[in-house]
Parts: structure tokens; sequence; C-alpha cells
């Protein structure tokens, strides 16, 4: 089968640092690929050559999928490729704009990775939000049938290492910005004395736009004895996770997690998460079994769990075992291909 994959042009897909729209696009390219399809993916300038640093032992599964390298940034497939007229037998599109690759007269699965509005004249299209609750979100919204397809991730570099429930960090994972709980994190790591608490995500303009926040919560960091990693290499990210009691991530109002790749990583890893219940997180954190939910008052929530000594019910592997079997790339990636086929 003929298989587009549509990225965005943002970052190379896969991304080295930051970047879970891109981490799945790839995922989706690599496994399908790997399944025998003639894949071609459209992303960024620098992909290919990002994959194959990234994933060194997954070179001659790279090879096969062939790689349109935009030279400059935009929203959909850029139409001006004749390479991309071609037929087709499916698309399955990441990118932010309207399903562009339907231009083609493609069948296409419009997979939507965010909360933000989303332009309208959907009608016909197969859409898929990356939770339950984000697809009831969009289906709402936008008046479609969304399904679901859980975000993954390629998943060999975390397997790499043995999961351990050995750690002394609490791990802030994710984007530098108050609706991510960042603010939070900082408050609860002045009063936390068991732990020692660390941050490492995004903090640069592009994806942390609120630099006057980012510099102030680092300042505020610093006094309270978090360590500041920021943006961080896949490799230093799982040698961080590697030494995480618990990995941390609080989405509050008007935030919603719509996933969130950071507690897929944690799982992986063999480590449990501690959360808040705006969005999608009940759907995959059970409640002392793999991590802790946390309602109001957040803060002083967060101190007491931390103050306990952080011992889920799940053993490492069990949470492994678990992030594979239910969020594994290569049942998703196909699952997206019966998902297009449903929607004809």
């Amino acid at each position: 089968m003929k298989i587009l994959v549509v990225s965005s042009q943002s970052l190379p897909t896969p991304p080295p640092y930051y970047g879970g729209l891109e981490a799945v696009a790839f995922a989706d390219a690599l496994r399908l690929a790997q399944a025998g399809h003639e894949v071609t993916l459209v992303a960024s300038k620098h992909s290919k050559a990002s994959a194959a640093v990234l994933y060194p032992d997954l070179i001659d599964d790279i090879e096969r999928i062939e790689f349109v390298e935009v030279a400059e940034p935009a929203r959909g497939m850029p139409e001006q490729l004749p390479r991309l007229a071609k037929e087709y037998d499916i698309a399955i599109d990441h990118s932010w704009g309207k399903p562009s690759s339907a231009l083609l007269g493609v069948p296409t699965l419009w997979v939507v990775h965010g909360l933000s509005p989303y332009p309208l004249g959907w009608s016909g299209a197969c859409v898929a939000g990356v939770s339950k609750f984000h697809a009831e979100y969009l289906s709402a919204l936008y008046d479609v049938d969304a399904k679901v397809v859980y975000d993954h991730m390629v998943e060999e570099p975390y397997l790499l290492f043995d999961p351990a429930k050995d750690g002394d960090l609490l791990l802030f994972l994710g984007r530098i910005d108050f609706g991510k709980g960042i603010t939070y994190f900082v408050k609860a790591c002045e009063r936390i004395k068991r732990y020692r608490c660390a941050v490492v995500g995004d903090d640069s303009e592009q994806f942390a736009p609120d630099q006057r926040l980012v510099a102030a919560v680092r300042e505020k960091a610093r006094k309270a004895g978090v360590e500041w990693f920021g943006l961080q290499t896949l490799d230093a990210k799982i040698s961080l996770l590697r030494r995480a009691k618990a990995v941390v991530v609080l989405p509050v109002p008007p935030y919603a997690e719509v996933f969130g790749l950071w507690a897929l990583e944690a799982f992986l890893m063999g480590k449990p998460v501690v959360t808040t219940r705006y969005g999608a997180m009940p759907e995959y954190v059970m409640q002392g079994e793999n991590g802790w939910l946390l309602d109001p008052p957040i803060i002083d929530k967060l101190v007491d769990i931390a103050e306990s000594d952080l011992r889920p019910k799940m053993t490492p592997s069990e949470m492994r075992s678990y992030a594979l079997e239910r969020f594994g790339s290569r049942r998703w990636a196909l699952e997206e291909l019966r998902m297009v086929a449903s929607c004809l």
C-alpha cells in the first residue's frame, strides 16, 4: 500500500529535542515502512538526518521511507512539490493546517494534536484526537465524529535500559509553561525535602513564548535548589528519566492535557507519574497503580505525595508492559490504517 504521512514543517521529524507531533508522525512512518508499506513522509529539512542520528540501529528501516523535506515552514502539505502528485492509497496527516492531503483526492485521516482552534470545513474528513477526552472535545466543537489515536513514539531507545524504581529526582518533564504547572511544581519544591527536584523541558522562545515567565521561574527554581536542565537531547532526557523517582506535570486551567507523551516516556522507563485530572490523564493514570492524580489544593497534595515513599502498586516492569501494550507505536500505526478504511 502507498501511504503518505504528513508532519509539520516547524521541526525535524523526528525531533532531536522537543516535539510531540513530529515524534508521532515519525513513529507512524517508521512502523508502516517496517510493515512493508511504501511510505512517503512530508517533513521539514534535516528530518532524515535527524532520524539517522537518533535511531542509528534502525537505519535500514529509515532508508525505506521516502523523505520529502520542505525548505521553509508551511501549514499543511506543500502543494508545489510535484513529487506529491502521484497517487497514494491513503494519507495520515499530522499537520496543523486544514487536511491538505485531501487536495490530492487521497482518503485521509487527520490526527489533531492540540486544543487550538482549527479551520472549519472538515465535512467528510476522518478526524482523530489523541485521547478520548480530546476526541470528545473535537466532536463537540466541530460537529464531527472524531476517532481516537493515542499518542505514540518509537520505543527502542527507552528499551535499551531496564526499568528501575530507584531514583532520587522529582522530574518535571514538559514545556515550560504556566498551563503545564511549572510554577506549581517549583512552589511545591520549596517545601519538599525527601527528594531533589529537577526541570527538563523546552524553554525556548518557539515553544515557551513567555520568556519573562521562563526567566522568573528559572530564578525562583534556582533559589529553591531545583536543578534546571531545560531543553535536552533524547539521550540526555533518558538519562535523567533513569534518575527519576517520579515524573511530574501538573496541567492547570484553562489548559488541559490532551494526552502527554511525557507520561508515556515515564512508563517506558518504569517510573510513576504525578499529575492532575485536567484533560486526558485519568484515561491512562490509575490512582496508586502507576501514578497519582491530584485534586486541588494541588501544591499541598504534591508535597504530601512527595514526602511519602512514592511506591505505586505496579512494578517498573509492569508499567513498561502497560505502556507498550496500550500505547505501542506498532499497534497505533496499524490502527490508523483501519480507521481510514472505516471512514470511507
